[in-house]
């Protein structure tokens, strides 16, 4: 069995703490090199990640002072130097005295520590990833891709039919006379002016979220020039059709994702029925030569029987 490494308790300080105009400070008021205040720092901080609470109040450790903790970690004055700089707050006006590190959350506390080994882990990946070349390609199984798809699916039924405003990736109002946000919120779909201009020219207006992303898939195909012209040619298709036609058109996201665009324009167009003359009788029927072959039939017939 592989034994598991155990990391030493650690705290983190920057590289260029010895050049921050607190211990600079500190620095000159000791008569000491900052590179010493540095360390007396370090000696002072891994005391307080050991011994702080998450209150970042020593206020239980009894009997705590400046003094006291100078006698062990620092020389006289370099705590309330500490103080003077705003690194440290110092209460003795209580029956407890109580050290308050500033920012404790943010530093030293186990959160902070977990923060910066998450943050050194993520870009070790992406160093890996770049030099892999397989950063672009996520590593997800087929159980975890299925689920992002149905939660994707789930947002755009919520959203339908009411979906809301979507903002315009050039910042203009959106088509519905939405005010865009000035910043757009996490997530959320940015349409394209050529996205929105294709959405326009189709003759069924639904699903507009849908619509608009199924466009955009289709304009990973081809130029926004081809994708419009197909659309508008639909659409010109489908004024020709009947009342009861037009019931049948595709919604857009449909229309879109189908790749119906690829079809072959003739395909768009419907038979009509030949149009009807003056005297109700459909064209390309003789009707008063009929009518008169009748009558002469008729005629020969009573001719026969008298």
């Amino acid at each position: 069995m592989a034994r598991k490494l155990v990391t030493p308790p650690w705290i983190k300080m920057r590289e260029s703490l010895h050049e921050d105009p607190a211990v600079l400070e500190i620095a000159i008021a000791m008569g000491e090199r900052p590179e010493h205040v540095v360390g007396y720092c370090h000696k002072f901080w891994s005391w307080v990640s050991r011994n702080c609470h998450a209150s970042c109040v020593t206020s239980t450790v009894h009997g705590v002072t400046l003094e006291a903790l100078e006698n062990v970690l620092a020389p006289p004055g370099f705590l309330s130097l500490m103080c003077r700089v705003g690194c440290l707050e110092y209460d003795d006006t209580g029956e407890t005295p109580a050290i308050t590190i500033p920012k404790f959350d943010r530093h030293l506390s186990q959160g902070a520590k977990q923060r910066v080994v998450t943050a050194e882990r993520k870009r070790r990946e992406r160093a890996s990833d770049d030099e892999t070349g397989h950063g672009s390609v996520p590593d997800m199984s087929r159980n975890k891709r299925d689920k992002s798809v149905t939660r994707e699916r789930e947002r755009e039924r919520e959203r339908d039919p009411k979906d809301p405003p979507i903002v315009p990736h050039d910042g203009a109002p959106s088509p519905d006379g939405a005010t865009p946000p000035a910043k757009p919120k996490a997530g959320e779909f940015i349409s394209t002016e050529a996205e929105r201009e294709i959405y326009q020219a189709y003759p069924k207006k639904s699903g507009r979220l849908a619509a608009l992303k199924a466009i955009r898939k289709s304009l990973t195909i081809h130029e926004p020039a081809f994708l419009l012209d197909r659309v508008q040619a639909y659409a010109a298709a489908v004024s020709r059709w009947s009342a009861d036609d037009r019931k049948f058109v595709k919604n857009p996201a449909t229309w879109f994702n189908s790749g119906c665009f690829d079809d072959d324009p003739a395909t768009w167009e419907r038979n009509q029925l030949p149009a009807k003359s003056g005297n109700g009788a459909k064209s390309g029927f003789d009707f008063e030569a009929a009518k008169s072959g009748v009558a002469e039939f008729l005629a020969r017939g009573e001719n026969g029987n008298a």
